[in-house]
């Protein structure tokens, strides 16, 4: 009986030590300089801060056959780093776990759609998933590579994924937590 419990601790540490780590996204919360807890590459090219952000599927439940899936958009602490702390740059930052939660709301959405058609093919579910990815990378790479120190550029990508965010309100993700 003294195993099991001290397994049952030990998992639950593991899992309270990785939670941590995570920051999920959340409308009223912002990221903070304090966040960045990752260690700089020695090579960083250009770069000033670094945000290490995943879109991830938890659950994988079968209720009927149907995949019960929750989406969630993460920001990596320890994966995550800056040499900097003024705000302009954390704005910067922010968009880009911003940018991450648009495209799980697009996961969500179209995620639903099957639900809703009661599919049960797995394959479809993940063909969905790693698809967006790939494109939530894409639109990573072009927004670093459009803004970069442009302000005007930077407006008009926030005032974007803020209109598009807005778009997908309804798959915002809210966890039990909350």
């Amino acid at each position: 009986m003294m195993s099991k419990i001290f397994i049952l601790i030990f998992i639950s540490l593991i899992t309270l030590n990785s939670n941590c780590n995570k920051i999920s996204w959340n409308p009223t919360t912002k990221l903070k300089w304090s966040d960045f807890k990752g260690s700089i590459p020695e090579e960083k090219s250009l770069k000033t801060a670094v945000t290490f952000v995943q879109i991830e599927i938890e659950g994988e439940i079968y209720e009927d056959e149907i995949p019960n899936i929750q989406i969630v958009t993460y920001f990596l602490k320890d994966k995550s780093w800056t040499i900097v702390n003024d705000k302009e740059t954390l704005v910067h930052e922010q968009l880009h776990f911003d940018i991450a939660e648009l495209y799980a709301r697009q996961i969500r959405k179209e995620f639903k759609i099957l639900v809703q058609e009661e599919c049960s093919n797995f394959k479809l579910y993940e063909k969905i998933y790693q698809e967006k990815v790939l494109q939530h990378g894409i639109m990573q790479r072009e927004y670093d590579s459009k803004v970069y120190f442009n302000e005007k550029e930077q407006k008009q990508w926030q005032e974007k994924i803020a209109k598009e965010l807005e778009e997908l309100k309804e798959y915002e993700y809210i966890s039990d937590n909350e």
